[in-house]
């Protein structure tokens, strides 16, 4: 995607995500879960598995807006796209696991198999039982055909066969032979096609919605996020709600730039978070286990509450560090070269023509 397509508060609100999954992953440590009382308080904000649906309506909206700008791309130009994009960092935190668990023993969630075979396939993202949270990026990478494919299709018929295949995976997602298929939860896919869906209908939705009337879209979506936090994970009805909420937050940046509700997102520290999103999200859970244990004297005197608050806080501000490092020295690196090389497929594509 060129400069030109670039809409920084997307970015940045992937970043709002990626450090809402780590405080979701703190409060789960010491609060009831699954959420009752006023623990519901706290993953209405905490969304984890909101979170990465409105990562999904994300990628999908931003991977359509590129492949709808491109005036011709293969399947396995884009595809060798998305490969750059997402195997070096999760190559490079699959081996630093590999690692610290072969010399200190130390894992993160549940121990996955460190043996070789699983390993190579973690770091492809085909499997996800070594760190927990690249789950949703196998799903990214099956979502892969699913996007290129959607786009083709909404250039030659419109958005009657999106949103034929969006109901078809909506009623799979209450399926669990269906969600557990590549052993990650298939449930939110349908999620990519509502993001496609707000990119080449998103124009004509503004043009009949008064700019008054704009504001209470991104309201709404914050809405709807909220209360499918207070429902149980991976329940049906939560991910569409927020699906849809997270569909009408990227509607809302996309369409209405100027909206006051929005201008958190320009934040500077808003916008460091999201351009470090990715990496922040593969490594949070590397620095939950450090943190408690340098904080252990003082979290045994807080209540559950301020354990998890404070928890939370020390995470984002920890994992900060090593996520700036692998975003400039292995995200932007595989980008760069994923770029050359595509450059250099060009140039030899046009060498054999001539």
């Amino acid at each position: 995607m060129g400069q030109s397509d670039f809409i920084p508060r997307l970015e940045s609100l992937r970043g709002v995500a990626a450090v809402l999954v780590a405080v979701y992953h703190c409060g789960v440590m010491y609060l009831q879960y699954p959420a009752s009382g006023f623990s519901r308080l706290y993953f209405a904000f905490a969304n984890g598995l909101g979170c990465v649906v409105v990562f999904f309506v994300i990628s999908g909206f931003v991977l359509a807006r590129s492949l709808d700008r491109a005036s011709s791309i293969s399947f396995s130009s884009f595809a060798r796209h998305r490969a750059f994009r997402l195997l070096p960092a999760s190559i490079a935190v699959v081996g630093l696991l590999t690692f610290l668990h072969e010399r200190f023993g130390f894992y993160v969630g549940f121990e996955g198999s460190f043996a070789p075979l699983n390993v190579l396939l973690n770091m492809l993202l085909i499997k996800s039982d070594i760190n927990g949270v690249m789950w949703s990026l196998t799903v990214e990478i099956a979502a892969t055909p699913l996007i290129f494919m959607s786009v083709r299709a909404y250039r030659k018929r419109g958005r009657t066969p999106l949103l034929a295949v969006a109901a078809v995976l909506f009623g799979l997602s209450f399926v669990g032979q269906y969600r557990d298929l590549i052993g990650a939860n298939l449930a939110p896919l349908y999620a990519f096609l509502a993001g496609i869906l707000v990119h080449f209908e998103g124009p004509k939705i503004a043009r009949s919605v008064s700019l008054r009337m704009s504001a209470w879209i991104p309201a709404l979506g914050i809405a709807l996020f909220l209360a499918a936090g207070m429902l149980k994970q991976d329940a049906g009805l939560m991910i569409l709600m927020d699906c849809i909420g997270g569909a009408l937050l990227v509607l809302a940046i996309s369409q209405w730039p100027h909206q006051p509700m929005m201008k958190p997102l320009d934040w500077p520290l808003v916008r460091f978070y999201g351009r470090i999103s990715y990496s922040f999200y593969l490594l949070h859970m590397l620095t939950v286990a450090p943190v408690i244990a340098l904080g252990a004297g003082w979290f045994e005197h807080l209540n559950p509450w301020a354990t998890a608050m404070t928890l939370s806080v020390l995470t984002t501000l920890a994992a900060a560090v090593p996520s700036l490092a692998c975003y400039k020295l292995i995200e932007i690196p595989g980008i760069n070269l994923g770029r050359r090389l595509a450059g250099l497929n060009g140039l030899h594509n046009r060498a054999v023509a001539q």
